[in-house]
């Protein structure tokens, strides 16, 4: 069937308009139930016996509650705009691929819940690791008064850099056909000193922080290299009677 330029833009118009409507949506539900995803942020801290926290700015706690809902909303909106996204792609695609497709989102939504679960799981451990700069020794007492706002900031970027982890090989499998691996291995010593400096750049100024960022994101690269190595190994196997390694590239 013969379908104009017209058409085409008009969906994109309509499938833009409902996706921004269901993030409105989900961002006012999400808010109504607010207290309850603070409490699933904050719980972490209070099985390692800090069990009050606190603000300092007048707007803090209401910025909190913003802070929980956009990025919870957007969690979730994000499956749904990958929905947008196949729906407008499958028409143009046959029947295997459309199949394919369909599976790859189902398996990109189930993996990505189990990231961020598995973000949420590590959240206590960061957590003991930053505890441990607590001084009780005579009459030097440095405790911990958490404030609400940075905590949450914190626990968020935890779950996030588990998520980008995470979901790195998946990427990379997924754009193994577009991106070259020997160029992404050849460009491995750039992208390594780039972390340090970005590591440096977002960080507290102490070598700790700046080091630990530097090899998440170093690691991040790796596995999405990984990832593309892969891709090019399983289709040159296909092609090629003898299959390739993906240590060798």
């Amino acid at each position: 069937m013969y379908v104009t330029l017209t058409t085409h833009l008009n969906e994109i118009k309509y499938r833009l308009a409902y996706t921004l409507l269901s993030y409105i949506i989900t961002f006012a539900v999400i808010y109504n139930y607010s207290n309850a995803y603070i409490k699933l942020l904050v719980y972490p801290m209070y099985n390692l016996g800090q069990s009050n926290m606190i603000y300092t700015h007048i707007s803090e706690a209401f910025m909190t509650h913003m802070y929980t809902s956009v990025y919870i909303s957007f969690g979730i909106w994000i499956t749904y705009l990958s929905y947008q996204i196949l729906c407008f792609i499958l028409p143009g695609t046959t029947t295997s691929e459309a199949s394919k497709y369909k599976y790859t989102l189902c398996f990109f939504i189930v993996y990505s819940f189990l990231a961020v679960y598995c973000g949420y799981k590590v959240i206590p451990y960061v957590l003991q690791f930053f505890m441990l700069y607590g001084v009780q020794e005579g009459i030097v007492t440095i405790s911990l008064e958490a404030r609400i706002l940075p905590y949450m900031y914190t626990s968020m970027y935890i779950v996030i850099l588990t998520y980008v982890a995470f979901i790195s090989p998946l990427i990379g499998y997924s754009l193994g056909m577009l991106i070259n691996s020997k160029t992404l291995a050849y460009s491995r010593p750039y992208i390594w000193c780039g972390s340090l400096l970005f590591g440096a750049l977002i960080s507290p100024p102490d070598l700790v922080s700046q080091l630990m960022l530097a090899i998440v994101f170093s690691l991040m690269y790796e596995s999405f290299m990984f990832g593309c190595i892969l891709k090019h190994s399983y289709i040159n196997s296909k092609l090629s009677p003898k299959p390739l390694i993906w240590w060798n590239w």
